[in-house]
């Protein structure tokens, strides 16, 4: 079985609800030797900011010394990402044997209780020093809340996946609750002060209280959030930071949290609280400037509200298919619109056809063509960890010797209206990809210019 088939199948092992999969993944971890044990770690739940804050730690830790395990969900482009050591994504074959053992090992366990068993092998493997880990859905059943954490970390409160963790807050904040452990301590975030976070805190019953911090409301870009709660974890960890490294942590975000691409913002709010949060982003960072919005979301999202909040703010929405197995198709988007009264949409393009109907309008002719037909190299592609580091930012132009000669070539990018990409993880990879392909060229097209000038 190659990997690419083995990830299907694993993709394939789908629960029908949300079964307590503590139970049957401390039964398989047994039978492992009980991976989980060997590493310390850090467990982090929360309905939105638990990638970004996931991330900043284990930058900071890495940027000590640290050997640092990160498990994370869902992925932008491979399976792999999800289990990195230091960056570095677990290798297509180590997954695919392990995979297969696991198959064999736990033949009733489903997709995310195999991911994560794949995950705590690989760091126990490997001699991770101390592991992020974060949660898949709420944190009480999660097949992770098996590890035996020196921290846990509550980043938000919000209305998500309501079908299987409760139609209240107070019922979703009781099911994140759960990753808190007697003794240990738990930073929560400025959304997350819940009476029942305190109380499994308090643990009362066992009489070993967890010492609760709580991360006071931070103004603006809501990063400075995320950053707050990263700051607070790494200075109550058990661990000699220096204040570069912590500094190295809380300056870093994943790829699609608010990331730009010339005149493109990707960012994954995929609920109410994100999207409202999204909004107040842009106007934080481009107050006035319009933007329209491309997206694509799956059916256990609050898409009717998710839709009317982006239509108030947004120029025009295009409304695109997501290739996840839960994906709302694009009909029932435009039924939700329609019944909405909301006109300014359009409906029926691929990914890449709304991405190049849109920049088409300010990027030079010939920039926007379909890759099969451009005659310009296609050098788009990109890491499916890091950013693109080929693209041509106006920003960086003028700090770059040789350079500044460019600037009065380029698009007035500082003027035009913005795309914003946000919704379901899944679009993104398409929506980068082809991005990047146009902005390269972009960029290719500009230093021929530069060059051209000279002689």
């Amino acid at each position: 079985m190659t990997f690419e088939e083995a990830v299907e199948l694993l993709f394939s092992k789908r629960p029908t609800d949300n079964a307590d999969s503590v139970s049957a993944m401390r039964t398989i971890a047994s039978l492992m030797g009980n991976p989980e044990k060997a590493f310390p770690a850090i467990h982090v739940t929360g309905t939105n900011g638990k990638g970004s804050v996931t991330h900043k730690i284990a930058k900071a830790l890495q940027s000590s010394g640290l050997k640092v395990g990160l498990y994370t969900s869902p992925h932008l482009v491979s399976f792999c990402e999800r289990i990195q050591i230091n960056t570095v994504a677990i290798p297509e074959e180590t997954a695919r044997v392990g995979l297969l053992k696991l198959f064999e090992l736990g033949k009733d366990l489903f997709f995310f209780e195999i991911a994560t068993l794949l995950a705590f092998e690989y760091f126990r493997d490997n001699r991770v020093d101390v592991a992020i880990v974060e949660v898949g859905i709420g944190g009480r059943h999660d097949a992770t809340n098996i590890v035996q954490p020196i921290l846990s970390i509550i980043t938000s409160v919000a209305c998500d996946h309501e079908d299987l963790l409760g139609n209240t807050l107070e019922k979703i904040a009781y099911e994140k609750a759960g990753i808190i452990k007697p003794g240990i301590p738990v930073v929560i975030g400025p959304k997350a002060d819940f009476t029942v976070i305190r109380q499994e805190a308090a643990q009362e019953a066992s009489g070993c209280r967890s010492p609760l911090y709580k991360v006071e409301a931070q103004p603006g870009f809501y990063d400075m959030e995320n950053t707050a709660i990263a700051r607070q974890a790494l200075e109550i960890l058990p661990y000699q930071l220096a204040s570069q490294d912590i500094e190295i942590g809380l300056k870093s975000r994943p790829a699609c949290r608010f990331e730009q691409v010339g005149n493109v913002i990707f960012d994954v709010a995929h609920n109410p609280a994100g999207i409202c949060r999204l909004l107040e982003a842009m106007e934080f960072h481009f107050p006035g400037r319009q933007f329209s919005v491309l997206i694509g979301m799956s059916k256990d999202k609050d898409v009717r509200k998710c839709l009317t909040m982006l239509a108030e703010k947004a120029s025009h929405l295009y409304l695109v298919q997501s290739p996840a197995l839960k994906a709302m198709s694009v009909e029932e988007m435009v039924d939700i619109l329609r019944q909405e009264r909301i006109t300014h949409f359009t409906a029926g393009l691929t990914i890449q056809e709304s991405i190049r109907e849109r920049t088409q309008k300010i990027l030079p002719s010939g920039l926007c063509q379909s890759p099969g037909d451009s005659t310009i190299d296609n050098g788009g592609s990109i890491n499916p960890i890091q950013p693109p580091l080929s693209i041509v930012d106006p920003r960086e132009l003028s700090h770059q010797p040789g350079r500044q000669n460019l600037l009065s070539t380029l698009p007035r990018l500082a003027t035009e209206e913005l795309l914003l990409v946000c919704g379901s993880f899944y679009i993104m990879k398409e929506a980068r990809e082809e991005v990047v392909r146009i902005q390269v060229a972009h960029d290719q097209l500009l230093l021929g210019r530069g060059q051209s000038s000279k002689q």
